[in-house]
């Protein structure tokens, strides 16, 4: 079952959206840099280590040349017009031990500044990072066992770093590919425990597989212009497949073809099989494996630079099928990378993407996205991608974190729109099923008007109806109240109440007068009264925080005509909190009231007597204090 409810979000321009959630158990999502963890959400382990970065101005990107117009800053000169960036945006990263102390270090590329930064956790080596340019532009980049691997542009190879006693980077090797990469991996694919380079080549249409040891390299062709790849086990035969996906933009060079899905099958010994392909439709710039529909086995997720994720099922046996797009709807990533959840104990799978000072969590099964999370980090982020032991990592400028998947309920946004738009104190929500189909449907009482909204299948909603209200609003429920079998609405409008009732979507809805109850209604419970009867409402003053107080607390019934009967419920209580509850289980709720009388806290359960009620039994345990 998911549970339901609305809530509000302000805007950058200080506007309230209304925003729907579904709380749905387990899902995950991730907590802000810098705040205590909630349960749900993805939390930064103690064991991890951040690397110390620290946050480094930029050198502008001005032309160098000529006279020595960079005077004093002329070590900043890279060459003829270009600094060398000093800050270090994260492009790609990774969690390693480099220098074998047990402690996890941090590696950083930096494409645009071209560099390579180590960091080292508080607690080791005093925080300190190491930094070394590069000539040729990174691309990507690969843990190894006490070394990591960076992919170059221009000239076309893997470069293998290591640290020196003191800590810091230095490049040990390089190893020539046959043309310019597009992504590096890293997975073992002969099951030594030490992980192969695997590395897309666009222009040669195929991939290449290095051996960091021996400086191996073997290519395999693997059709037009392979780009995005992921490794894993896609037919369930215990060996590390290796799937890739066509990319480039649409007027790329040397793309003549289509864009498909590619799968090397790997041997068990390091060595690929022939690639098998499927179609893929899209430019895909990042590529992961999960299972995204439950079945046990591996999807693949490709992320289009903006607007989508395209999921191809597995049939079990590493054939996959056409994508699937899920859209972004009305958010776009502006940063590279994503990261995929383990599946939920629900068969829910999140998928993570950056979007600028928001980590934005996709949560869905099969054929569409449920919705998703937001949470705010303390500055834009750039990049997302997966780190060792489930965990992932999420750098921006200057920084980069470790975090881990938790499952736990977490309320997912499913929709979002301006159409209402009011401060919170004086926007008052309620749910329901307004016209009698499957779809969730809500009323929002805001700015002096009610607002009905219709679900529809895509899980958004439409505005219906809107009807003008004469005062504030400050309780709703949707229930049958005329036992016609159509949700109404009822709420209060200041003192008094007014409803709503329901044309259940092949009818008109039709706005009731509004009429004082006997005591202000400040806050509706609905009543069961049996099974297929009516729902009665009650009604109690329950003021807002520091407002004066009134006691009592009235039922009002309608008729199928929707006239208004009101009886007493009580007149002599202070009612602090009224619940709803059928302890003899006859479809008939009995008010369970908590309030006050002579300064003595009373707890009282009514009974049904006739068209009312009357108090079954009462305790006065507790006293409060005026």
């Amino acid at each position: 079952m998911l549970a339901a409810h609305i809530t509000t979000q302000i805007a950058e321009s200080a506007r309230l959206f209304v925003v729907m959630w579904r709380v749905t158990k387990p899902l995950a999502c991730l907590r802000a840099r810098g705040r205590s963890p909630s349960p749900g959400c993805m939390v930064r382990r103690p064991r991890s280590t951040s690397p110390n970065l620290g946050f480094i101005a930029v050198a502008s990107v001005l032309a160098c040349g000529g006279e020595d117009p960079c005077g004093s800053l002329g070590g900043l000169c890279v060459g003829e017009e270009r600094w060398r960036i000093l800050a270090t945006p994260v492009d790609d990263a990774v969690l390693l031990d480099i220098d074998g102390d047990g402690v996890e270090e941090s590696a950083v590329l930096s494409r645009e500044a071209r560099k390579l930064t180590l960091g080292y956790g508080s607690d080791a080596r005093d925080g300190m990072r190491s930094v070394l340019y590069l000539e040729g532009e990174p691309v990507g980049l690969a843990a190894l066992s006490g070394e990591v691997a960076v992919a170059l542009a221009d000239p076309s190879l893997v470069a293998i770093f290591g640290v020196d006693v003191e800590g810091r980077l230095e490049r040990r090797r390089d190893i020539a590919l046959s043309a310019e990469p597009a992504v590096l991996r890293g997975a073992d694919l002969d099951g030594d425990g030490a992980p192969e380079l695997i590395a897309s080549l666009p222009a040669a249409s195929g991939v290449a597989v290095v051996d960091p040891r021996s400086n191996a390299v073997r290519a395999y062709p693997a059709g037009n212009r392979p780009w995005a790849l992921a490794v894993g086990d896609v037919d369930g035969d215990g060996r590390r497949d290796v799937v890739v996906a066509d990319g480039g933009g649409d007027e790329s060079p040397g793309v003549t073809g289509p864009r498909d899905l590619h799968v090397l099958r790997g041997a068990g010994d390091g060595t690929l099989k022939r690639a098998s392909s499927s179609p893929s439709g899209r430019s895909v710039a990042w590529l992961e494996l999960a299972d995204h529909d439950g079945d046990g086995d591996l999807d693949a997720l490709g992320r289009t630079p903006v607007t989508a994720v395209l999921v191809h099922r597995n049939d079990g046996d590493g054939g996959f099928s056409s994508p699937t797009a899920l859209p972004f709807f009305d958010v776009f990533p502006d940063g590279g990378g994503m990261a995929v959840g383990p599946v939920a104990s629900s068969g829910l799978v999140s998928l993570l993407v950056p979007q600028g000072r928001v980590l934005s969590t996709w949560v869905g099964k099969g054929a569409t996205w449920l919705g998703h999370v937001e949470e705010y980090v303390l500055g834009p982020t750039t990049w997302v991608g997966a780190g060792p032991d489930e965990r992932v990592l999420v750098g921006g400028h200057s920084f980069v974190a470790p975090f881990a998947w938790q499952a736990s309920a977490t309320p997912v946004e499913v929709w979002r729109s301006d159409v209402v738009s009011s401060d919170f104190s004086d926007m008052v929500l309620a749910t329901g099923h307004l016209d009698g189909d499957h779809l969730l449907d809500f009323a929002v009482a805001a700015r002096g008007a009610l607002h009905l909204f219709h679900g529809r299948a895509d899980l958004g909603f439409f505005l219906s109806a809107q009807f003008e209200l004469d005062d504030r609003v400050t309780a709703m429920v949707i229930a049958d109240v005329t036992g016609d079998g159509r949700a109404d609405v009822v709420l209060n409008e200041g003192p008094h109440i007014r409803a709503m009732f329901g044309g259940g979507g092949d009818g008109p809805d039709v706005m009731g007068p509004s009429f004082a109850p006997g005591v202000p209604a400040l806050a509706l419970v609905p009543l069961r009264t049996g099974a297929d009867q009516p729902v009665a409402i009650a009604a109690m003053p329950i003021p807002p925080f520091g407002e004066a107080e009134s006691p009592g607390a009235a039922v009002v019934r309608f008729a199928a005509d929707g006239a208004a009967t009101v009886d007493v419920l009580t007149d002599a209580l202070f009612v602090d909190a009224l619940t709803a509850v059928d302890l003899d289980e006859d479809e008939v709720d009995e008010p369970l009231i908590l309030g006050r009388r002579d300064g003595v806290t009373v707890l009282t359960r009514m009974t049904p007597d006739g068209a009312g009620f009357s108090p079954g039994w009462s305790t006065t345990s507790w006293r409060c204090r005026d």
